[in-house]
């Protein structure tokens, strides 16, 4: 005889605040940090779904693996969640069940399908600076909705430092030496008044190659080599971390720098720069307070120099645990997946495989800076048939860590990523 919930299980069910676990009647995780964070139903409705609560399986790792707590339970979970997702967002078929990166094909047709962007949907985005009157506009609020971040105080510091140098046109301040203000300061300078540009233009804006969503280009420098400065954020709702730099021809390092001048050895241009630090408290060295109190933090170090910063709990060790692979081991996969013929790329995607199911399964047990992690190596190393894999562990990721601006940049990035330096929509 099936139990009926109770109408007061379904009362504390509706008034508790915590987020609703994904997997509603169908979760068997025993994780405490995981049933304490997220909603369940009652245990009556499983009840009436034919659901009990059975032994969690130990699923059998290979040799040589670091992870050891993987449950063929949780392995089920992540097979339909995937299956949901791929679904809603057309990566794959409808009978696809987990997913599976068979071949080089099957992966270019998901990526099409997945996040090309339809021009209706760009088009009903438009959203103009020409419907703010001038008494009413403001750079701040308009930066941050376009962008999807904050700027820092110096940064607009700076623009009226550029506007001083060179009223006509502060962007050309740093001609001399190569460089362009870009960015964020196409806002400050008006370029985009009277054009019709869709919220996923703006984010695309000066976005490089390789640059992971918690960049923005805020300097451009030589086109031969792609260098561009940029601000660099932990999180979307927080300031920026530091200044990058990064030449996005020739590598896909971002280099943490605090003085983008110090290395320039203009006397003239260096001297006002740093009579303006004095003024505004800039923090010109190359290793400031910011930079090394964030060392601390980083949870783990990145192909790309920059190193993770995500929450994570030492007591729990809750909130990374490592790849299923070494960072080594996961270049040379990727190594040899770029080079390989088209009857040896199967192998290599086979290979790569279990890492993407390990990486799905921490996101699973609350370890969501994995996904961050594996996102971001696969985006360094550049393979296009990636893209849509890059977009969905990056976007679960942050789903979970309050990130979704990230989402909505990586989405956007991806979509059209492009190599080169033809990076502007204006």
């Amino acid at each position: 005889m099936m139990m009926p919930t109770t109408e007061s299980e379904q009362a504390d069910c509706e008034v508790d605040s915590r987020i609703p676990c994904k997997y509603g009647v169908q979760c068997y995780q025993k994780n405490l940090a995981h049933l304490n964070k997220y909603k369940h139903p009652p245990k009556s409705a499983k009840r009436q779904c034919g659901m009990q609560p059975g032994p969690s399986k130990k699923l059998k790792v290979d040799k040589g693996s670091s992870l050891n707590k993987i449950s063929l339970d949780n392995k089920n979970r992540i097979s339909n969640e995937n299956k949901e997702t791929n679904e809603e967002k057309g990566e794959v078929s409808n009978s696809s069940k987990t997913m599976q990166i068979n071949n080089e094909e099957t992966i270019i047709k998901n990526k099409q399908e997945k996040i090309s962007p339809s021009a209706s949907e760009d088009e009903s985005e438009y959203e103009n600076e020409e419907n703010t009157t001038v008494k009413t506009f403001d750079p701040k609020l308009f930066i941050k909705a376009k962008f999807l971040v904050t700027m820092p105080n110096d940064f607009y510091d700076f623009w009226e430092s550029c506007k001083e140098l060179k009223p006509t046109n502060p962007c050309d301040a740093f001609k001399d030496v190569g460089l362009k203000l870009v960015g964020a300061y196409d806002v400050l300078a008006g370029n985009f008044k009277h054009r019709k540009k869709s919220s996923k233009e703006y984010l695309r804006h000066w976005r490089y190659y390789y640059d992971p969503p918690e960049v923005q280009t805020v300097l451009k420098g030589d086109d031969s080599t792609g260098y561009h400065i940029a601000y660099f954020y932990d999180s979307p709702d927080e300031p920026p971390s530091f200044l990058v730099s990064n030449h996005g021809m020739k590598d896909e390092e971002l280099e943490k720098i605090g003085d983008p001048f110090k290395k320039m050895h203009v006397r003239r241009l260096l001297a006002y720069i740093k009579s303006k630090a004095e003024k505004f408290k800039f923090n010109m060295s190359s290793q400031s307070l910011k930079i090394k109190e964030r060392e601390s933090k980083v949870v783990a170090k990145t192909f790309n120099k920059v190193g993770l910063v995500v929450p994570y709990n030492k007591k729990t060790q809750l909130g990374y645990r490592e790849l299923a692979i070494s960072d080594k081991e996961l270049m040379t996969l990727l190594n040899k997946l770029e080079m390989a013929s088209p009857e040896q790329k199967a192998k290599y995607l086979s290979d790569l495989q279990p890492v993407l199911t390990y990486a799905n399964i921490a996101i699973d047990e609350c370890d969501f800076g994995t996904g961050v992690k594996l996102g971001w190596e696969l985006l360094y190393h550049g393979i296009d048939s990636l893209n849509s894999t890059i977009l969905q562990f990056l976007s679960n990721s942050y789903k979970y860590l309050n990130r979704e601006a990230f989402t909505k940049i990586a989405e956007a990035h991806l979509s059209q990523r492009k190599k080169g330096c033809d990076l502007s929509i204006l």
